[in-house]
């Protein structure tokens, strides 16, 4: 009996001994799968993130974005890789492309089903909607929780939201001002030599006594930084003068007007307000004010970097962007510029999708690709590193906040917010200091959109879509550009956008909306 009792004991204690270290093996690996990431730390979260780096298997990421031709690149990604390898181990192949061809060796890429990891996606090039629509990209949210759970706090949650398609995420969002407000640059030594009062400027045709100066005086200056693209043009006449959101993509019919509270879905390109654009839009060819074959022009970037230009466009409207201009050109500073800016910040509904990155479907490893986002939106060095490249060589400190590129430097892209969280970036020469923390203020100041969060499922109109972006790729630099008889191409463009069903995407826009407020 005493010898049974004994082993009763025994077998008791197994059990618990057992039991406990079972239990503290579950506890240690949920430290190991919450345990962030940063500069430091070569484990990430499950699966392969509970891996050392030197345990996961080496995997190359390629890796797509826009931008203009960098000789210092190789240097860059060479150094960059051995960063990371010893992290995620994991390498980049980066290709870059410019601007006025991205899109088109994208969407060649989707189409085909090419291999390829990462791309640069947005509303305004690259469509994400569109892309999501043919089911280009994967959906995220269970990566950013497992493999970038870091970068994925870093963002507002009302941002993740203006990104969501049928309530997933498709892309992840570099992080930088997110709020919209029209903005040109004049250089003030030609607005002082023609005494321009640029207070006096509420519209864009307002600065057509200033152009008509420097057209008729300066023969070795041009007027405007104008291009055929999505972002010098739509700045300067439709962002400005047209209060709308476009809810269906980028310069495709299906908006809203941002003081609409009811939300009713319209044909842009309908609106008197947009004949007008295309109107004054002639009156300036017609007076010279841009080359004549501005409807094919793509990039400028040359001319600006010598300083050709008189009048600069940009995107929109940041704390410090005077600076982010200055960089771009040869011998400029940021106080050479006088900034106008055109109605009050705006937080859109797509607002989110301004610039991110996104997973493709043909992704062989999406889950190393996250890894390699979470690393660049919270690891300060390798961030700067793109941003900036080699210190020494590319660029040098100023202060421990701001650089500035070397003499002839072969690699100064000036697309920082292009490659991830913009507010772990150093200053560039003549920004202040707090201009990030300025810009998340105005950031979290902006007037949101009468439907913020909602994102429109392109999946019912998407044949019609198609063939309207043909319609428009084709009309729109000819009619923006003013190349053309101006009745008779809009009158021909409205037409065609009708016959291949543009007021079909408009009451499908319409349809979601009505359906997304009963949500709310």
């Amino acid at each position: 009996m005493k010898c049974k009792f004994v082993s009763f004991i025994l077998i008791i204690v197994f059990v618990l001994t057992s039991t406990l270290a079972g239990c503290q093996k579950s506890e240690s690996q949920l430290k190991v799968k919450e345990k962030e990431i940063d500069s430091s730390n070569t484990e990430t979260d499950s699966n392969d993130s509970t891996k050392s780096a030197d345990e996961l298997e080496p995997v190359v990421l390629k890796w797509y974005i826009a931008g203009s031709e960098q000789p210092g690149l190789s240097e860059v990604v060479e150094e960059f890789n051995k960063r990371i390898k010893e992290k995620i181990n994991a390498t980049v192949d980066i290709t870059v492309t410019d601007w006025g061809s991205y899109q088109q060796k994208i969407q060649l890429m989707i189409a085909s089903g090419e291999e390829f990891d990462l791309c640069f996606t947005s509303y305004w090039l690259n469509n994400y909607l569109q892309n999501v629509g043919k089911n280009a990209f994967i959906p995220i949210d269970d990566l950013l929780n497992e493999y970038a759970p870091n970068a994925y706090k870093q963002i507002p949650e009302k941002l993740w939201d203006t990104v969501r398609v049928k309530g997933k995420i498709y892309g992840f969002i570099n992080y930088q001002i997110a709020c919209h407000q029209p903005v040109i640059f004049i250089n003030k030594e030609y607005a002082e030599k023609y005494n321009f009062d640029t207070s006096s400027v509420k519209t864009i045709a307002d600065i057509e006594p200033f152009v008509k100066n420097i057209v008729e005086n300066e023969p070795d200056k041009i007027p405007m930084n104008l291009n055929s693209g999505n972002s010098s043009l739509d700045t300067l006449f439709y962002d400005s003068e047209i209060k709308i959101e476009e809810l269906t993509g980028r310069r495709i019919p299906g908006a809203i007007r941002i003081d609409d509270s009811t939300a009713t879905a319209v044909n842009q390109y309908k609106l008197d307000e947009y004949y007008n654009i295309f109107k004054l839009a002639k009156r300036w060819h017609d007076m010279n004010f841009w080359r004549k074959d501005l409807a094919t022009v793509t990039d400028t970037s040359a001319e600006r970097k010598a300083g050709k230009f008189v009048i600069e466009t940009g995107g929109t409207y940041k704390p410090g962007v005077e600076g982010d201009l200055a960089a771009q050109i040869a011998g400029s500073k940021p106080s050479d510029w006088i900034t106008i800016t055109f109605g009050d910040p705006y937080l859109g509904s797509n607002q989110g999708a301004g610039t991110m990155h996104a997973i493709s479907k043909t992704s062989k490893n999406p889950e190393r690709a996250m890894m390699l986002l979470e690393l660049i939106n919270t690891d300060k060095e390798l961030y700067n590193l793109l941003c900036y490249g080699i210190e020494g060589k590319h660029y040098n400190k100023i202060d421990e906040n701001h650089v500035e590129p070397v003499e002839n430097s072969t690699y100064n892209p000036n697309t920082d917010w292009e490659f991830g969280y913009q507010f772990n970036a150093y200053y560039k020469k003549g920004v202040k200091n707090g201009t990030w923390e300025e810009t998340i203020e105005l950031n979290e100041a902006a007037k949101p959109s009468p439907v913020l969060g909602f994102s429109f499922d392109s999946e019912p109109v998407k044949s019609e879509i198609a063939k309207c972006q043909a319609i428009v790729d084709e009309f729109v630099p000819l009619l923006a550009t003013g190349s053309v008889e101006l009745d008779k191409y809009y009158n021909e463009f409205i037409d065609k956008l009708e016959k291949a069903g543009s007021e079909i995407i408009v009451a499908e826009l319409q349809r979601q909306i009505d359906e997304w407020k009963k949500t709310k």
